[in-house]
């Protein structure tokens, strides 16, 4: 199953694609900034617990796949930082993602199954994308205390970018809202 493999390697090659927005500002201090792998995980593992904690009916399965699937493109594109956004339009960016997408399922039996899986992420209106969009939040958030646990200070812009009002979910906003009192304790 060469096509297979050739998902798969693409995957793993997210292990060594940095997320640029640490990595612009020098995080962790005098370290190697973290992955996008070590990311995505963070973003399915808390997709998993968000899912746990949700009364609603969700579709657990589908919610795992956008998680898992959801930064795929970077493995060919390389994590876009957000400040690019000042300078390329946001259709740009995601037809570059899309094309990778596409490259990297190309003649994978299952291609449609995850391109429509990362459309959906990407659209964001389904109550599974918007909870792993909430995931995919709190993981950076998460990452941004750690940092500033190891002594990194000048990450106040992601602070800023996520309020409490950015989570729609019960179980986002508390483990936010907690995160936030941790954090002032730090500081």
């Amino acid at each position: 199953m060469p096509h297979l493999l050739d998902v798969a390697l693409s995957a793993t090659q997210l292990k060594r694609v940095p997320r640029s927005g640490w990595q612009m500002r020098g995080a962790p201090l005098g370290g190697q900034a973290e992955n996008v792998a070590a990311h995505s995980y963070g973003v399915v593992f808390l997709t998993m617990l968000l899912l746990d904690l949700d009364p609603r009916p969700l579709d657990k399965l589908a919610a795992l796949r956008l998680a898992t699937l959801h930064d795929l493109a970077e493995s060919l594109v390389g994590d876009l930082p957000a400040p690019l956004s000042r300078f390329l339009p946001t259709e740009y960016k995601h037809a570059a993602e899309r094309a990778a997408m596409e490259a990297i399922v190309a003649d994978f039996p299952l291609a449609a199954d995850y391109l429509a899986s990362w459309e959906a992420y990407n659209d964001g209106t389904s109550d599974e994308a918007r909870l792993v969009k909430e995931a995919d939040r709190l993981d950076m958030m998460l990452q941004a205390f750690h940092y500033e646990q190891a002594g990194q200070r000048n990450l106040n812009e992601f602070w800023e970018s996520v309020t409490l009002a950015s989570f729609e979910t019960e179980a986002a906003r508390a483990l936010f809202g907690e995160l936030l009192v941790r954090r002032a304790a730090l500081l």
